[in-house]
This record gives structure tokens, C-alpha cells and sequence, in this order.
């Protein structure tokens, strides 16, 4: 897993439920280390993109069938995964929250609360 928003750490927890080992990527020691509490098995320090950036490429994908979605809801209900959660604002504080995830330092969601 590349980064730490909230696709890639569900990414995490499903791969560790189908007992995939996982690689935790970031510039960051501390979200290296929470990486690392949901289940990832190895962590590097590596700007992945000043790695690999060039051969980036972005494309679109299916997303599976109707029996896949089912099968992926009974899967997250029976081992209780919940999204992780960086911070909770109220709606009055959002311009605080935007530029909380503008600074790049969260790991997981941003709630703005209503």
C-alpha cells in the first residue's frame, strides 16, 4: 500500500483477510507505525513516486459483479472492519478540516460531523 488514505488502508485490511502479506510505503515514520498496528508486515521509507513516476500509469477498472459486492459486505460484517478514522470536525470547523488534509499528515478519514 502506497500512501495512507482511507482506499488504502481498507486495501490493507481486506488484503490481510485474504492473508496476503502487505508493504506499507510512506515518507512518514508515524504512519509507517500505525501501518503497522492494522496489519501490514513490512514498512519502508521510500518516495515511491520519485521511484516509479514516470511509469505511473492511470486507468479505469470494473468494479465487480453484484455476487463480489455481496460477498465483500458479508466479509466486512463478519470481521467487524470499520473505517479508520484520522479526525472529526463540526460542520462550523470545516475550513479547519480542508486544511487539515491539506497538510498531508492524516492517516485515514476526515469526518466533518452535520
Amino acid at each position: 500500500m502506497e500512501k495512507s488514505s482511507c482506499t488504502s488502508l481498507f486495501a490493507l485490511q481486506f488484503a490481510k483477510l485474504a492473508g496476503a502479506r502487505v508493504i506499507a510505503l510512506s515518507s512518514s515514520d508515524e504512519k509507517l507505525a500505525r501501518a503497522k498496528q492494522l496489519g501490514a508486515d513490512y514498512k519502508a521509507e521510500i518516495p515511491l513516486r520519485a521511484v516509479i513516476g514516470p511509469m505511473i500509469r492511470v486507468q479505469g477498472i470494473g468494479v465487480g459483479s453484484r455476487a463480489r459486492f455481496e460477498a465483500m459486505n458479508r466479509a466486512i460484517a463478519q470481521h467487524k472492519l470499520r473505517p479508520v478514522v484520522d479526525s472529526t470536525f463540526p460542520l462550523e470547523k470545516a475550513a479547519d478540516a480542508l486544511r487539515h488534509m491539506g497538510q498531508g499528515t492524516h492517516f485515514g478519514k476526515i469526518v466533518i460531523a452535520i
